[in-house]
């Protein structure tokens, strides 16, 4: 539960980050819109009402913020988080620019005010940024990691058995 409120309130945290981007879109008779941005994976939807049926295209540009991994242990509990950003520009020379541009925007968010739902604390420290080499053109990926500190579970010793 604790990791779905973390993503949840990421996910708030970075749709406030990105509402001000107009980027192009795949959608057919919009031309510019700020980025959707969802937990978990991107639903699929028609790219426009005369589109075949069988032709169904996540709506672009996104950003989805994901649970990675946690590692509960010793003095900390760690969750990496996975933030991927996903635009769309049929141009093949600067295309990838609008991504990283909202990626970057995100990390100097976030890095800015690192507190989450005043219960988790991002670890500024671990940020990755990574464009594969690979881009499935016309759409534009960057990837985001980094860390976040969250609450550990305590030990609860019930005293009153132990003195008997």
């Amino acid at each position: 539960m604790v990791n779905i409120v973390l993503v949840n309130s990421l996910r708030d945290r970075i749709e406030s980050l990105v509402k001000e981007f107009l980027l192009p879109t795949n959608i057919d008779g919009h031309d510019l819109k700020a980025p959707q941005v969802i937990s978990g994976y991107l639903n699929e939807s028609k790219r426009s009402p005369e589109a075949d049926p069988q032709e169904f295209k996540a709506e672009l540009p996104a950003v989805v913020v994901r649970f990675h991994r946690e590692s509960d242990g010793g003095q900390r509990n760690v969750v990496k988080i996975r933030v991927i950003v996903i635009t769309y520009s049929e141009d093949e020379q600067n295309g990838w620019i609008d991504s990283l541009n909202v990626a970057n925007r995100i990390k100097i968010g976030l890095k800015q005010n690192p507190i989450i739902d005043q219960r988790f604390q991002i670890d500024d420290e671990s940020f990755e940024t990574e464009q594969p080499d690979e881009q499935p053109f016309p759409e534009w990926v960057t990837y985001i990691t980094f860390d976040v500190l969250v609450p550990q579970v305590q030990y609860e010793f019930e005293w009153e058995g132990f003195y008997k």
